[in-house]
């Protein structure tokens, strides 16, 4: 849904933080365009049932944890902003918030990556 946006905009971020340039703005812009777009669909998705693929918590729910992490580790609020995106700011509370993904959640690599 969402992943291949999220996933080149954190590369990008990342990519040029740890080279130590300047972000290419442009084509931040072109992926957020992107993901906005999806993030008013999986929104829309996200009003009618509680979780991806219905009323049970499922792998693709847990697919998108990683991707979650990293892209509010960065500031940005897609999956928190409860005005633009209120289901998808309930969805993500609700799965991020799970037991068993704060245990694990930390040890994602992030050693070495400039802040």
């Amino acid at each position: 849904m969402f992943d291949y946006p999220f996933s080149n905009r954190r590369l990008t971020l990342l990519g040029d933080r740890f080279q130590g340039r300047e972000p290419n703005h442009d084509f931040i812009k072109s992926y957020e365009q992107k993901l906005t777009t999806k993030m008013d669909g999986f929104d829309l998705l996200l009003s009618k049932q509680p979780y991806m693929a219905g009323s049970q918590l499922t792998l693709p729910d847990l697919f998108f944890l990683p991707y979650g992490q990293g892209i509010t580790q960065l500031g940005y609020d897609y999956l928190t902003n409860e005005t633009k995106w209120p289901n998808v700011a309930r969805w993500w509370k609700d799965v991020s918030s799970r037991e068993a993904w704060i245990a694990v959640k930390d040890g994602i690599p992030t050693t070495g990556i400039p802040t």
